[in-house]
């Protein structure tokens, strides 16, 4: 089975996306039996150079991502909440699965955009949001589901990995670590 594949951004993480795909598509495609294809990329200026990224891909219109019925899933690597909720809504909305690391956006519009995928009767994937992207929401709403939980807090982020792994790794102080 082959997934097209829209992407929103393509800066640090969505090149990442890309580079990863096309080092891993094969061996994704006979594990799991799906072959992941990138369609399109959505990004603020597609005039700029991209190592590795086809330009052919490349656009600056959301409208090509949300009319090309091939599309059937959207990853954003963007970040921030504008126009990043917008571009979500409007995706789920249309019917594409949407899939996300924006932690801004999550813990201030999830319940939004929840509406939106229930609206276009699509999932809404945002594992990649949460804890560094330890599996935790597979295990809350998977094996942990007997449990009736029904919140989990707090804030683990990237500034905060990063200081602790310099700590632990490199024997780096705080204060050196943190500038």
């Amino acid at each position: 089975m082959k997934v097209r594949i829209g992407l929103i951004g393509c800066g640090v993480v969505g090149t990442g996306i890309v580079h990863l795909l096309a080092q891993n598509g094969e061996r994704i495609a006979q594990r799991d039996g799906v072959e992941l294809e990138i369609a399109k990329i959505l990004v603020g200026n597609k005039d700029k150079p991209r190592k590795g990224v086809d330009p052919a891909l490349v656009t600056d219109r959301l409208e090509d991502l949300l009319e090309d019925e091939s599309i059937s899933m959207v990853l954003e690597a963007m970040g921030g909440v504008d126009p990043g909720l917008s571009y979500a809504q409007a995706c789920l909305r249309a019917g594409k699965h949407y899939i996300t690391a924006n932690k801004e956006l999550m813990a201030k519009h999830w319940e939004e955009l929840n509406a939106a995928a229930r609206e276009g009767n699509v999932t809404l994937s945002f594992e990649a949001s949460v804890a560094g992207a330890v599996p935790v929401i597979r295990m809350l709403t998977g094996s942990l589901r007997p449990n009736n939980i029904t919140s989990v807090m707090g804030i683990i982020n990237g500034t905060t990995n990063y200081i602790l792994s310099q700590m632990d790794q490199f024997g780096t102080g705080y204060k050196a670590a943190l500038a």
